[in-house]
């Protein structure tokens, strides 16, 4: 049974709930019902190639097959909504060739089939979110690669297998999960443009924590960079995506050939979404990442805390390293240094969790949103039952710690639900 844009619209078929979340994402009015029809057509719409003029669709159909025409024939292939997508995210990178993909974990499969093969070395930074961890893991497990985790900042150890190994790429999360630990992008360039192997490994950087208005790894010399588009693109916790981004036409073309066939692509209603809400990216992030300067500052003399993890504090290690990486304005000044932080309390885990659970801040494993998340790391996203107690410890992640994503609320705001939380903890 087919489904029409009339009976989508119907009263029956679209509740008054549905027609005042689709009019707030997309900025149309409730009552306008070409505009919701529209909507409603990129949800259910798979995007065929299905022209009722066409003179010869059989024709028309066996060209796009061919690769004789660039139009969007088959939603998996590729969608309008979701060209329009990369095209915007590729120009904040100052490139032509972005790829829209399911999710962030999608678009590191996508990564690891598109650019290596069974028996090929895979170079990956220890500090990592837990479950791309646990997808080289798989990689390796099943597919038959080999994965060697690397501290991100032992330098003799990544000069040493990249020599012993030639890896297929180098694969940093540049700011870390969840401690912002910041890869020293043109370092490694070095390192692999001494190699040689330089012309085929690849530098891959995922900065989710930290988007294009903030830091630009592209423009520092990494090959390819994604991003979890679930995140701070999408910035409400509403859809998954995930986006990649190269300078490489080459690289460009065999990802979109192998995220064809493998079914990584971004769906045509998510990428219509993050689209719009790509357009407040810039003054999300720069709102957010003053929010986070504030409160960093704050705990960072509060003395119920133990230590703050914050870019822009000058006792973050790689602090220096942020001043000279990230985005400088007209007036040379730091942009920000981003919205995540994370610190740890003065106590024990189940103190931690006393304090996390009092704040009354939302407690998820999402990031980016413009309302305040808070995570504890060491029970989630980095938590002893999905990762070895080694790799827990290789990431930085204690039991004590406390990992929050600023949103847009006033920074006082957030400060009193810690307080609150610090003080009903006791």
């Amino acid at each position: 049974m087919g489904f029409s844009k009339d009976l989508i619209l119907s009263n029956t078929s679209l509740s008054n709930h549905s027609r005042q979340l689709l009019a707030q994402a997309f900025d149309i009015n409730p009552n306008d019902r070409a505009a919701l029809s529209a909507c409603c057509a990129a949800i259910l719409d798979l995007q065929n190639s299905w022209n009722p003029n066409e003179k010869d669709p059989i024709g028309h159909l066996a060209k796009c097959f061919a690769d004789e025409l660039d139009t969007p024939f088959y939603a998996r292939h590729k969608s309008p909504e979701g060209e329009h997508f990369e095209a915007e995210y590729g120009q904040s990178h100052q490139t032509s060739y972005a790829l829209a993909t399911s999710s962030g974990e999608a678009a590191i499969s996508l990564i690891i089939q598109g650019l290596s093969k069974t028996g090929d070395t895979l170079l990956v930074s220890e500090k990592l979110f837990g479950t791309s961890k646990n997808n080289f893991k798989l990689s390796q497990s099943i597919d038959g690669r080999k994965v060697i985790f690397v501290d991100l900042h032992d330098f003799s150890a990544w000069q040493k297998n990249i020599g012993r190994y030639k890896p297929a790429f180098i694969f940093v999360e540049s700011p870390s999960n969840p401690l912002a630990e910041l890869a020293d992008i043109r370092h490694l360039k070095i390192l692999l443009n001494s190699s040689n192997n330089f012309e085929k490994t690849k530098l891959i950087v995922d900065s989710t924590y930290a988007p294009a208005p903030l830091y630009q790894p592209l423009a520092l010399g990494a090959d390819i960079i994604l991003e979890s588009a679930t995140k701070f693109i999408d910035g409400q916790t509403r859809v998954t995506g995930g986006i990649i981004a190269t300078k490489d036409e080459a690289l460009f073309e065999e990802l979109f050939r192998i995220r064809n066939a493998k079914g990584y692509n971004q769906v045509g209603f998510n990428a219509l979404s993050l689209s719009y809400n790509l357009r407040s990216l810039n003054d999300r992030v720069i709102k957010q990442s003053h929010n986070a300067l504030t409160i960093a500052k704050y705990l960072h003399q509060h003395p119920k805390i133990e230590q703050v993890f914050y870019l822009g504090l000058p006792n973050h290690a790689q602090h220096m390293l942020a001043k000279k990486d990230f985005v400088h304005d007209a007036q040379q000044q730091i942009i920000g240094y981003g919205s995540m932080l994370a610190f740890t309390v003065k106590g024990d885990e189940a103190f931690t969790r006393r304090v996390g659970n009092s704040m009354n801040i939302d407690v998820r494993v999402n990031l980016g949103s413009i309302k305040t998340i808070l995570t504890h790391p060491f029970s989630s996203t980095h938590s002893p039952a999905r990762l070895t107690i080694a790799e827990v410890k290789a990431a930085g992640v204690v039991p004590n710690l406390l990992r929050l994503s600023i949103g847009l609320e006033p920074p006082e705001n957030i400060l009193e639900k810690i307080e609150f939380g610090l003080k009903q903890a006791q």
